[in-house]
């Protein structure tokens, strides 16, 4: 596992220091960006499917067409869920985003801003930055994501609002982190 991967850097959080001993240089030596993930999804085509099926269901004569119904629409539902892969996003500061867009206009002769700006540069920036911060699965670059934003553009606008996120959510924002992950306690099914 990568350093950055463990909690605070691999630092013991056992104990809680005290004032006196808290030694915040080992603290800012384990402090790590803000990470987000959401699951995208490459068979979109398949949510219409779905729909069908349920208005199928609900029209169904009996029980018997309804079983056949759900039978067929739980295996569209799998190949849907399977085709989900998390990507992760890792945050940045708004002094490197501001570099970067800078750097952008200046090296690829963006136009950027408010009155100067163009949609279509405005998009090509997003999508590099986004490139620069996508972590997991490793290997994304603007060309994919620009493919990707063709084929199915929602997926890429669920990827920038977890690059949003994890740009400006402070960690322990997020619900995720007072979430009792123990089945047993919190009553959870994990179907």
């Amino acid at each position: 596992m990568d350093q950055a991967d463990e909690p605070l850097g691999g630092i013991d959080t056992s104990t809680t220091p005290t004032v006196e001993d808290f030694d915040l240089d080992a603290w800012l030596n384990g402090a790590r960006p803000s990470r987000r993930s959401i699951t995208l999804y490459s068979r979109g085509d398949l949510i219409g499917r779905l729909e069908e099926f349920v208005s199928l269901i609900e029209l169904a004569d009996d029980d018997e067409q309804r079983q056949v119904i759900e039978i067929a629409a739980e295996k569209v539902q799998h190949e849907f869920l399977a085709s989900g892969q998390v990507f992760t996003v890792e945050g940045r500061s708004s002094e490197w985003v501001k570099a970067y867009r800078e750097g952008c206009a200046k090296q690829m002769g963006l136009k950027l801003g408010v009155k100067t700006g163009t949609v279509k540069d405005e998009t090509e920036y997003a999508l590099r930055m986004l490139a620069e911060q996508v972590v997991v699965p490793s290997g994304m670059t603007y060309e994919k994501l620009k493919r990707l934003s063709e084929i199915a553009e929602p997926e890429v606008m669920k990827l920038i609002t977890a690059q949003v996120a994890a740009n400006t959510q402070a960690a322990a924002t997020v619900g995720v982190v007072t979430r009792d992950f123990s089945q047993g306690r919190s009553g959870l099914d994990p179907r």
